[in-house]
């Protein structure tokens, strides 16, 4: 769960300072003793709840099941389609806001070793994802990505969305591009 904060206001409109991460809960399953699905709903039911119904996003090759159950108990569960577009915005977009302090966590170990962990990489030209060593994860990093670019995202012409956009320019076919670019990366097509 997250919220944005204002900022100072330029030119008469309010800035978003920052992203503050308000909670992240995981579970932990295994073969053995499986996440239970029904404890996930009931915990996401509830903050959706005490946080003013707050969106969901989710994988809908991973949960569409659950989304389908949440909206039938009020939730609004937005998929969130994992592309190489969006890859990359969701990478691009975390490392910008931790760099620039646009996003604001409190001090869970966990979180924190993975935030220290992931990298950022380009894996082809303008291509860019999250990446963890064999060992390592990434999905409270990808959670915490998803939820910061999707805010900043929807502030429409804010200086927020500039700033995102100024580092890595999205070309009309939806793929962020390195910012000194002059073509876009996917479809050739001039920026």
């Amino acid at each position: 769960v997250t919220h944005t904060e204002g900022g100072e206001s330029i030119d008469g409109e309010d800035s978003v300072r920052r992203v503050v991460l308000d909670q992240l809960r995981t579970w932990h399953g295994s073969q053995d003793h499986p996440v239970q699905l029904g404890e996930v709903e009931e915990h996401i039911i509830a903050m959706s709840a005490e946080f003013g119904h707050a969106r969901l996003l989710y994988d809908p090759h991973q949960a569409a099941g659950t989304a389908q159950n949440l909206r039938s108990r009020g939730v609004i569960a937005d998929p969130f389609l994992f592309t190489t577009s969006s890859v990359g915005r969701l990478g691009l977009g975390l490392s910008q806001a931790i760099r620039n302090q646009r996003v604001a966590i409190w001090h869970d170990a966990a979180l924190v070793k993975e935030l220290l962990s992931v990298q950022l990489k380009e894996t082809g030209p303008g291509q860019f994802r999250l990446t963890h060593t064999a060992s390592g994860h990434d999905d409270m990093a990808v959670t915490l990505a998803m939820a910061v670019v999707t805010q900043l995202e929807s502030l429409g012409g804010s200086p927020a969305k500039q700033h995102l956009e100024s580092i890595a320019p999205i070309h009309s076919c939806g793929m962020p591009n390195l910012r000194e670019a002059t073509v876009c990366s996917k479809c050739n097509e001039p920026l």
